[in-house]
């Protein structure tokens, strides 16, 4: 993901989506189907594009748009990214979010 310019998640049903969460931290335009956890993510044209599930329609405008637009992969790849920093939905701090809660359990034994 480090490479890529575009991430696509066409899903018909997501819990948690860590894939489209690095994608955006990276920085790639992502395209995401609408579905719980994707919307989640993903503001529709602020941070990546978000398309109807199963709409193969959609899915493809969407990717053929952000293909033939660079300026718009580029702007919606800094702001995915800057959303996922100001939510910090980064690793290092999960870690320091797992370590606090494992400490606060323990209770200082």
């Amino acid at each position: 993901m480090r490479r890529a310019a575009i991430v696509v998640q066409p899903s018909l049903f997501e819990g948690l989506p860590l894939a489209l969460q690095e994608a955006m931290f990276y920085g790639c335009a992502c395209v995401a189907t609408r579905v719980t956890g994707n919307d989640e993510l993903i503001r529709d044209e602020e941070t990546g594009v978000l398309v109807p599930a199963s709409d193969t329609e959609a899915l493809a405008g969407a990717i053929e748009g952000l293909i033939k637009s660079p300026a718009r992969r580029e702007v919606l790849g800094r702001a995915a990214s800057a959303s996922i920093l100001q939510r910090e939905m980064t690793a290092q701090k999960m870690v320091e979010r797992h370590r606090d809660l494992y400490e606060s359990i323990r209770g200082g034994v």
